[in-house]
């Protein structure tokens, strides 16, 4: 997990570090949506030094990454959520409430600030048999906190919004951890909302509006130099749009990298079953990272899409009805058929045949084709990583 800055010379003459996206590109003016103003950011060197973490990269070159790991304690990680303009909230992390939802690196649960709001807490995991555990904690939170503390990228309908930090002391070590605090959805991830009453009943259309949801997010990120690199269903929030229908907000970024050029490795994590086939565990330059993303994305609409085609027996591609939850052994063995599908080339002959059988016009069955063919491809060369355009393939209006 890299986040990478570029220095510069502030205007007070001292040498500091902002977010690298020189090399990205803008969102358009006519993205649908209205961007809260952010400040720019800036981390003196001298800071950094005085915290213990003196490894900057200077040198003569505009563009030095430096990585997270340097930067994954208390201290800077205090210092790059002050000069984020996070805001420190005077509520407590209560592990004893439910549960709702487990991502790759986080664990999120509910809390009553008032009886009018209620927030998702998120704390990082431990490693199970690690002793990293506190490198690990501010790895991950340090991973989020600069991805969604990103102009660009904070306050995006699709991308779930940080409201700030709280603290809590581990009753372990009395060490002060901190959480992170979003607005809680009230469906939960996708996975169980896909099966739940409103989930099942939902027509093709509004599922393929919350692919498109997806889609669109992704395409911020990418478009900002960022990779999220562990799309699933759990890593994905369903609310409530105001009109009465729904929408997806992709979360979970402690795996996120945002690169500096075109040279830089990504290390990839691997989440069964919905990592690219050609997943492996050296690291990756961006241009194969963003297609990783991409099969990542087809293989979850995909499973939105057609997840009533994995119930069944795939010898012979048979299609079932299945209607639990995800997390029922039902739903364990769809994910298994997507991991059976996958290695043994079989996906896009699947989702040629769901697609052709789908409730939808014969332009509709085209454009759906032409998305599946352009993100499960198994050939990384004939993947297209333009989302714009595949978003624009599930939502004939986007």
């Amino acid at each position: 997990m890299l986040s990478t800055y570029t220095e510069k010379r502030l205007e007070d003459g001292e040498i500091g570090l902002v977010p690298d996206v020189s090399d990205a590109a803008s969102p358009k003016e006519s993205d649908a949506w209205s961007k809260p103003e952010r400040k720019e950011y800036k981390i003196r060197v001298t800071d950094l030094e005085a915290k213990g973490t003196n490894r900057y990269h200077s040198g003569t070159s505009m563009k030095s990454p430096i990585p997270i790991d340097q930067h994954c304690g208390f201290n800077s990680f205090l210092l790059i959520a002050q000069k984020l303009q996070i805001d420190f909230l005077p509520v407590s992390w209560q592990p004893a409430l439910q549960g709702i939802g487990l991502g790759g690196t986080e664990e999120t649960r509910q809390s009553l600030m008032n009886l009018q709001m209620t927030f998702a807490f998120k704390r990082a995991r431990q490693p199970s048999g690690s002793g990293l555990h506190e490198t690990h904690i501010f790895r991950c939170l340090t991973a989020e906190i600069l991805v969604l503390g990103h102009p660009s990228i904070y306050g995006h309908p699709n991308i779930l919004r940080l409201e700030g930090i709280c603290w809590d002391v581990s009753p372990e070590d009395e060490k002060v951890l901190p959480f992170l605090v979003f607005e809680k959805s009230q469906y939960g991830d996708l996975g169980w909302f896909a099966n739940s009453g409103s989930g099942i009943h939902m027509s093709f259309e509004h599922r393929s509006k919350l692919c498109a949801d997806i889609v669109v997010a992704v395409q911020v990120m990418h478009s900002n130099s960022i990779i999220h690199g562990d799309i699933k269903p759990q890593n994905v929030l369903i609310f409530e749009d105001g009109s009465g229908g729904f929408t997806a907000k992709v979360t979970d970024f402690g795996y996120s990298t945002q690169f500096a050029g075109e040279e830089t490795l990504i290390n990839m994590p691997k989440s069964w079953p919905w990592n690219a086939l050609e997943y492996h565990h050296r690291g990756f330059k961006p241009v194969a990272a963003i297609k990783m993303d991409v099969f990542a994305l087809g293989l979850l609409c995909f499973w939105l899409l057609y997840k009533d085609h994995l119930a069944g027996s795939m010898d012979d591609l048979r299609m079932e009805r299945c209607s639990t939850s995800c997390h029922s052994p039902c739903g364990e063995h769809q994910r298994y058929n997507i991991a059976k599908l996958k290695y043994e080339r079989k996906l896009l002959v699947l989702a040629g045949r769901a697609t052709m059988s789908a409730d939808v016009n014969d332009e509709r069955k085209e454009s759906l084709r032409q998305f599946f063919s352009s993100t499960l491809t198994y050939d990384t060369a004939d993947r297209n990583s333009d989302l714009r355009y595949l978003s624009s393939l599930l939502v004939a209006d986007r």
